[in-house]
């Protein structure tokens, strides 16, 4: 199969095969051919030897100067040879990285000689491990990173600016980036910037809010998001001091490095993020490509394996902590990474995406968005895998043309459709508060449960105690006599400590209106220390005391009342059991956005969720 390279005898052509093959892309007919090249010319080889000593060690960092780079290297003929045959086998990676560590080797001993000729002192090896690029072959050079860091500072004497740990003097005469774009951009000293304003060499910015995208003289694109306090360093870094950044390699910058307090973060046409947080830690999540992660505070006395970088691949994250520790640990990301990440201005304007941020910087203790493609497993987005909601019945996610994808609910007949929480949620029972939010699209009126906490009791004849739950009530007004102030057609929250299966017991709180059919509407069930609210639609709609505790250790359904379940599902045939709490019926409709904090959120804080969800209504609806 041929890579449509012509396989002529020219030195384009050689060149064109070399680079296939460390491209991991070269076709058995063009690897013959790159053979047949080197073997038959012993420049072509040597060649071929200084083009992997580059490629395998430098990746692409220098390819606007790799001519020159090229014929300084003076490779000797055993290790082409050696390389050659390495070539010959396809699976050669290992034999590769014996043959350019023992180059490498020899080019830093000559550094050294030469150094010493000159009478200098040979320059200290950067603390910046280049990172392998993508491709089988790079991966197999892993094994030479030491050697790597030792001669990376012979071959770039004057391209230290990754490694730069001092403070940089601002040099008006150059002006290494420029603002692009902006959205709601506050700067600290109050004066706006335009887009087109250049940024000079050792610039500070300090950013209290918005988000602003700025493009690196080399072609690195960076969306930096307030608060942030940022330092231009040249045109393939910066020092972020705090907050978070996006930044993506391109044009000819084929690498860029982000300083933090505590790290070094070196990619190569690659995208990732950086957060600082106000304990000076640093986080990166790598988006695609590979990353390279070290401590900065080796200096300081450091004693950790910081010397070694830590390689973070595409779809990985990993930090350094806020004493230069890096992390053993990598992990996945998760789908909430991309959104506490900012990855372009297109997706910061987008309403969903700001819901979706908002709500995690709230920090919820559990969150379903229901953006998931399989309705039998919708994972906790706090923490993908725990308290995961099960799907039972035919419940499905579908679009719903609001906020992405929501959880549909359609039968109320058994079996049902609802979700189980697959865990418990445990609260701080010493604040006495926690926060149920969620959007619901009721599709006709009825008496159903939207979502529900509840405990397990040891009394086999009530093995459910309702505990909280956000209801619709119904027009039947079989209710009207047994609770106080019951409104019809409205939206009902309750709290009961200790938990209890009859709706009369405890604080029961109602919409002031009936709630609209086939239209979305925002709840927020609000428990504080000595409070118990109702907030719809961003409005704080009723409020009553409430001094009671909470318990440490819930459970969480969706859709349906945990009692209708068991009638419906353990005593199929039966009459259900007929306490009030199990009498409820299960949902129809759609449910999106359900949220769960440790703590009472604040009338602003839902006010803000609301006014976000408006600005996605206004698009759906312009």
């Amino acid at each position: 199969m041929s890579d449509g390279l012509p396989t002529h005898n020219n030195p384009e052509v050689l060149d064109l095969l070399i680079n296939a093959y460390f491209d991991g892309g070269i076709s058995d007919e063009n690897h013959a051919k790159l053979c047949e090249l080197l073997r038959s010319d012993r420049e072509n080889a040597k060649a071929f030897a200084r083009f992997s000593v580059i490629h395998h060690r430098l990746g692409e960092l220098m390819s606007h100067e790799r001519g020159s780079l090229l014929a300084s290297l003076d490779i000797h003929d055993i290790h082409a040879a050696e390389l050659i045959d390495a070539l010959d086998d396809k699976n050669h990676t290992a034999q590769i990285v014996d043959i350019t560590a023992s180059v490498l080797e020899e080019e830093k001993r000559k550094g050294a000689a030469k150094a010493a000729e000159d009478g200098r002192m040979e320059l200290e090896p950067s603390p910046i491990v280049i990172v392998i690029p993508k491709a089988v072959v790079y991966l197999a050079m892993a094994a030479a990173i030491a050697i790597l860091a030792s001669v990376t500072a012979y071959f770039l004497p004057n391209k230290q600016a990754a490694t730069i740990t001092a403070q940089v003097e601002e040099n008006p005469e150059i002006k290494p980036a420029t603002l692009v774009d902006q959205d709601g951009a506050v700067w600290a000293d109050g004066q706006p910037l335009l887009a087109g304003t250049e940024f000079i060499a050792g610039q500070k910015l300090s950013l209290i809010s918005g988000v602003i995208e700025l493009s690196f003289f080399r072609g690195a694109e960076v969306i930096l998001e307030g608060p942030c306090e940022v330092q231009i360093i040249d045109d393939n870094a910066l020092r972020l001091h705090s907050g978070q950044l996006v930044a993506q390699a391109g044009g000819t910058a084929n690498y860029f490095s982000v300083l933090t307090p505590t790290a070094k973060v070196m990619d190569f046409g690659t995208e990732f993020g950086v957060k600082v947080d106000g304990q000076t830690a640093t986080q990166v999540a790598v988006f695609d490509g590979l990353v390279s992660l070290q401590s900065s505070l080796e200096q300081q006395g450091n004693t950790n394996n910081s010397l070694q970088p830590l390689m973070i691949s595409e779809g990985k994250k990993s930090g350094v902590d806020r004493d230069g520790v890096v992390s053993t640990a990598v992990s996945d990301l998760a789908d909430t990474d991309s959104i506490m990440f900012a990855r372009s201005l297109e997706s910061y304007r987008s309403p969903l995406f700001q819901y979706q941020r908002a709500i995690l910087k709230a920090a919820p203790i559990a969150y379903w968005n229901f953006e998931s493609e399989n309705s039998k497993r919708v994972q906790n987005e706090v923490n993908p895998g725990v308290n995961d909601l099960i799907g039972f019945g035919n419940v499905q996610v579908v679009k719903d043309g609001a906020m992405g994808k929501a959880a549909s609910f359609k039968s109320h007949k058994a079996p049902l459709d609802y979700f189980l929480m697959d865990g418990e949620l445990e609260f701080n029972t010493a604040a006495r508060s926690y926060t149920i939010e969620l959007l619901f699209n009721s599709s006709r009126q009825q008496f159903a449960t939207i979502a529900k906490l509840f405990v397990e009791l040891d009394d086999p004849g009530m093995p459910f105690g309702a505990y909280a739950a956000v209801d619709v009530t119904d027009s039947a007004g079989v209710n009207a006599g047994r609770i106080k102030h019951w409104r019809n057609n409205t939206v009902r929250v309750f709290h009961r400590n200790p938990p209890s299966a009859k709706m009369s017991d405890r604080n029961n709180l109602f919409g002031l209106a009936d709630y609209s059919v086939n239209t979305w509407q925002h709840v927020a069930l609000v428990k504080s220390a000595g409070k118990l609210a109702l907030y719809i639609d961003g409005l704080l709609v009723d409020e009553t005391q409430d001094s009671s505790g909470t318990q440490a250790a819930v459970r969480m359904i969706i859709g349906a009342s945990p009692g209708a379940v068991l009638s419906a599902d353990t005593n199929a045939g039966n009459k259900p059991q007929q306490s009030d709490d199990m009498s409820a019926r299960p949902f129809v409709g759609l449910i999106d956005e359900v949220a769960v904090y440790n703590r009472a959120l604040a009338a602003d804080e839902i006010a803000t969720h609301k006014a976000i969800w408006d600005k996605q209504r206004n698009n759906l609806n312009p």
